[in-house]
């Protein structure tokens, strides 16, 4: 999930906000009409920053690697 939010593994909440924001502009499907995975990319970045931005959720995606 960092790699796809271009994210070290010790960014801040806010860094991973920004990240997340910035990537979602670009794939979001109403924009990439270019893109047919426009979509999948957009949701994948969702399900990344939900992971990460949730502090629970982040402790348990760095433990199990």
């Amino acid at each position: 999930y960092y790699h796809l939010l271009s994210v070290r593994t010790n960014a801040t909440t806010t860094e991973i906000k920004k990240s997340y924001y910035k990537k979602a502009r670009l794939c979001h499907p109403d924009k990439a009409l270019d893109d047919p995975h426009a979509a999948e990319k957009f949701q994948n970045l969702g399900h990344a920053y939900n992971v990460l931005s949730n502090e629970q959720s982040r402790a348990a995606y760095d433990k199990r690697g």
